[in-house]
């Protein structure tokens, strides 16, 4: 039986989730997954969330059709695709406590950046950090979503 815990981190993430989605929250959305993980699995945290990010994907495309950066596109999809393959591969391998050393480290990296990020060295954007983090975005994308 679900008990009261993962209904409550559940809201608390989707709510967290989709305030900072829509701007008020700024990067507190990295927050969610986590939290959710408290009280159930990664995946399944991210299968609560799947329904929020399709409408805001939606949305997303309707608002900046045609308003995107062919040369960026360029730079990110293939790596992508590259990060979701690598995923795909080595899903069958992860289990729920190496989903959520995954989403911690990426969370703690994020925060770190976030802190970081007035040296202009990261700031600024260069076709390898593209590469690589486009990379980084697809497995973990994929490894968070599957299952």
């Amino acid at each position: 039986m679900i008990d009261s815990y993962f209904y409550l981190t559940a809201a608390i993430g989707v709510v967290l989730f989709g305030i900072s989605k829509g701007g008020f929250a700024g990067p507190m959305a990295i927050l969610a997954i986590p939290i959710m993980a408290l009280s159930m699995s990664p995946v399944v945290a991210a299968a609560i969330l799947l329904p929020v990010l399709l409408v805001m994907d939606v949305v997303a495309l309707y608002i900046y059709w045609n308003k995107w950066d062919l040369k960026n596109i360029k730079i990110i999809i293939p790596p992508a695709i590259f990060g979701i393959a690598i995923g795909a591969l080595t899903f069958k391998y992860s289990s729920d406590d190496s989903i959520r050393i995954i989403i911690g480290t990426i969370a703690i990296l994020f925060i770190l950046f976030s802190i970081i990020q007035k040296n202009d060295f990261f700031i600024k954007p260069t076709k390898a950090k593209g590469i690589f983090w486009s990379s980084v975005g697809g497995y973990t994308s994929f490894i968070i979503h599957s299952g």
